[in-house]
């Protein structure tokens, strides 16, 4: 997205996903910085994160994020998005920044999953609304 990004990410041991974020961002920025030999802060703001309690409310905010761009008129498919991994959930892209596992509870092929997220209707937007910054 031009102007804010969404990261799912799973808590896998007892580390702190507020530490990760932390040094990931910094790692980034003092990596730009010294490439383009600037000083100072990348982004504005702080992160801003939300909890969910199961794997179904997971899969309703992926579905959300994969159709983001679709919803903020910027492509006409979602298969013409680059910048995200939604082609390597429907097999159009081998990628490395993709979890199958829940994708392959739930659906039994990647079309499956193309389906669920192009039958998305406004109505479903209800169900993640809470986990949304608006």
């Amino acid at each position: 997205m031009p102007n804010h990004y969404h990261l799912i990410l799973r808590q896998k041991d007892n580390g702190k996903i507020g530490d990760f974020l932390r040094t990931t961002f910094n790692a980034y920025t003092q990596a730009i910085n010294k490439r383009y030999n600037h000083s100072g802060t990348l982004f504005q703001g702080q992160c801003k994160a939300k909890h969910l309690n199961n794997d179904e409310q997971c899969l309703q905010v992926i579905r959300y994020i994969h159709r983001n761009p679709v919803s903020a008129l910027l492509v006409s498919s979602l298969r013409k998005w680059q910048f995200s991994n939604y082609l390597e959930w429907i097999g159009l892209r081998r990628g490395t920044l993709a979890d199958f596992e829940l994708r392959d509870s739930f659906f039994k092929s990647p079309r499956d999953y193309e389906k669920f997220v192009e039958e998305y209707i406004d109505e479903e937007k209800a169900k993640v609304e809470k986990f949304l910054f608006t």
